[in-house]
């Protein structure tokens, strides 16, 4: 597994465990970060705020949840499997199918990239 988290402002905690990356709150605030992985499941939960954040994985789920709701974000997520669930407030998606959706909120200032290759990808 592959974290790069890009300073200054390194606030997150990661933690492996049992091919499971989890990502938890540690303050208020962190710049780039990216998460890749071949076959494992990464759950990022309470997330508040962020400028890049990027996960990647082969073969594994992903889920991710705010902590409060993104209100400038750019966003690319997709699954080869056709799993994709996205229930972000105020996003205007240009694709919008089961297996990818591509949109944003506000101006899209931020940016959230998720890619699996053939896992369940979850954002709220």
């Amino acid at each position: 597994m592959f974290i790069h988290v890009i300073p200054p402002r390194i606030v997150y905690l990661i933690t492996l465990r049992h091919k499971q990356a989890l990502l938890r709150r540690f303050k208020k605030k962190f710049g780039k970060v990216a998460v890749s992985t071949d076959s494992d499941e990464v759950n990022i939960s309470n997330i508040n705020s962020y400028d890049s954040l990027s996960v990647e994985t082969d073969s594994g789920d992903i889920s991710l949840t705010h902590e409060a709701m993104p209100d400038n974000l750019s966003c690319h997520i997709s699954s080869g499997s056709d799993d994709v669930t996205v229930q972000l407030k105020n996003a205007e998606f240009s694709t919008d199918t089961d297996g990818c959706k591509d949109g944003s909120i506000e101006k899209g200032e931020n940016s959230l990239s998720i890619m699996s290759n053939s896992g369940t990808v979850i954002v709220k």
